[in-house]
């Protein structure tokens, strides 16, 4: 899925970088420039994707695009919807001959898709990381970030120069994010991600940033899991993002036999 984020935090203050003195002469050799912090290029992302006061403002995003991918089923394509609001989630995907597929919480209550086929409530580490990955603006909140998060260097993605961060919550999986120099936004994710059947890599490439109610969103994301003995790649396109329509309280229940 595609959608986008922006951040404000303080910045914090340069360390000053020390200047080596040539053993050989006297004049002190240029300092190297220093890697920006971590608040910085957090702060950066959100100015990129609208800035903490227009991302305040947008208080339920509707998105609708499609899903193609080559799953450990096959080739697949479907139509995909979300609905955010607050603590709210809800995806969507409509897969021909295999009905919908949804996943959602609404606060704490977390439901998905079970290897069983049925739909059951997410426990453990997969809640947890769900819960944070489906915060209406997750960016904002990595100001006072439940952990640690540092700038570990800089990368080259897709031909652009980024920075590298490291967040480490205070309890689950580390995430990878990298940000690109110029334009601020976030391009890349990669992490360890928790399922029902154990852990799996996955990488995610966001793109096609467009604007919507003073906000940007990524509009096209690529997955690419490591399923063992497959790669399994998926990319979402988005067509229509909406911003503060209501949503009626019905597309966040659960399914039948889920509740707290």
């Amino acid at each position: 899925m595609k959608p986008q984020v922006p951040f404000v935090r303080r910045l914090a203050v340069l360390t000053l970088v020390s200047v080596s003195v040539s053993m050989a002469s006297p004049a002190a050799r240029p300092a190297v420039a220093q890697n920006p912090s971590a608040d910085e290029v957090i702060q950066k992302y959100i100015v990129a994707t609208g800035g903490k006061e227009a991302l305040e403002k947008v208080k339920t995003l509707q998105m609708r695009g499609t899903m193609q991918g080559n799953t450990q089923i096959g080739p697949v394509t479907a139509d995909l919807t979300i609905y955010q609001r607050g603590d709210a989630f809800l995806l969507t995907v409509a897969m021909p001959g295999f009905g919908d597929i949804v996943k959602g919480r609404n606060g704490d209550l977390a439901w998905g898709p079970r290897k069983d086929g049925s739909f059951g409530k997410l426990e453990g580490k997969e809640k947890e990381q769900f819960l944070r990955d489906s915060q209406l603006h997750e960016q904002l909140s990595w100001i006072g970030y439940d952990g640690q998060v540092s700038t570990k260097g800089h990368v080259v993605i897709n031909g652009k120069p980024c920075w590298h961060l490291l967040f480490e919550p205070s309890s689950g999986n580390a995430v990878d994010r990298y940000f690109e120099k110029d334009s601020g936004l976030l391009t890349k994710i990669s992490m360890v991600s928790a399922t029902e059947t154990g852990e799996v890599s996955v990488e995610t490439y966001l793109s096609d940033y467009r604007e919507t109610s003073g906000i940007k969103t990524a509009c096209e994301i690529k997955q690419v899991q490591d399923a063992g003995e497959q790669k399994v790649e998926t990319v979402y396109r988005f067509t229509e993002v909406k911003a503060n329509e209501s949503i009626p309280d019905s597309c966040f229940e659960p399914p039948p036999g889920i509740d707290g």
